[in-house]
This record gives structure tokens, sequence and C-alpha cells, in this order.
């Protein structure tokens, strides 16, 4: 198993969850976490979560702050780039995944048989676009680089 399967992503999760919960009861997204909620909602505790939490914080997927006592992070909240390694925000791969299957759910629900036609060809052009081609066409049209 690795170390993303074992420790970091469990503790993302965790994050994540709490973070949820937190906000859905009128919490702020940048109120710090209980390190001891993290751990047991993640089953990571100790010098590992210590040693994730740093980890998570280094590769950009979390916004902490220092804890003052230990070597440590306290997390404050997910980036985007951490949101995506859930898969609880969509980045271009996602999305790549998601429109042939849209398109055909689409296409089953029509009874205009030329709009059926159009959606299984449009699905079936989606499923062969690689996400770099989608990701690039969604930036050409948004005007985001």
């Amino acid at each position: 198993m690795s170390r993303w399967d074992e420790y970091d992503e469990p503790v993302l999760r965790a994050i994540y969850q709490l973070k949820k919960e937190a906000i859905d009861k009128g919490g702020r997204v940048g109120d710090f976490m209980d390190g001891a909620a993290i751990a047991e909602r993640s089953g990571v505790a100790g010098s590992r979560l210590a040693d994730s939490l740093l980890k998570l914080a280094d590769d950009g997927l979390i916004i902490g702050a220092p804890d003052g006592l230990r070597e440590a992070i306290v997390p404050q909240r997910i980036t985007p780039e951490g949101l995506r390694a859930l898969r609880e925000w969509p980045g271009s791969e996602t999305l790549a995944d998601m429109l042939p299957a849209l398109l055909e759910a689409l296409a089953e629900r029509t009874d205009d048989p030329e709009q059926k036609t159009w959606l299984q060809r449009a699905a079936d052009v989606a499923q062969s676009v690689t996400a770099a081609t989608l990701a690039a066409v969604v930036q050409e049209v948004s005007g985001l680089r």
C-alpha cells in the first residue's frame, strides 16, 4: 500500500469531511481544525499524522499554520488541488470522464431520433478526446490561462 493510500489520502479525506460538517453547522472555511478529530476520523495519529499534514501542506493540498508547540501543521482549508486529489472538485480529467456519460444519458432520454443520433455521435467523439485537449478547449472558450 502506498503512503498516499495509507496515510495522506485518509488524512486529507478526514479534513474534507470535518470541514464540510463544520461549515454545514455554521463554521467558516478558514477556521482551524482539531488534530484529535482528524486522527479519529482518519485512523492516522501521532507522528504519522504530523508528517502527513506537513506533506499535504508542502504538496499544496492544504493550507495551514505551523503548530507552535511541535513541528506540525494545523490545517485551515483544503486547496483546489487537494479537492481535485479527492475528486471533489472537477478537473479536466473528471470532466473528460463525465462528458461522454452525460451525453449518452441525454441521448437515452430524448424521443427525438435526430437529437438522439447527434448526442450519440457527440458522446463517441467526447470519448476519444483526451483530458488535455478538453482542458485546452475549456481554457480557450473561457479565456482562462
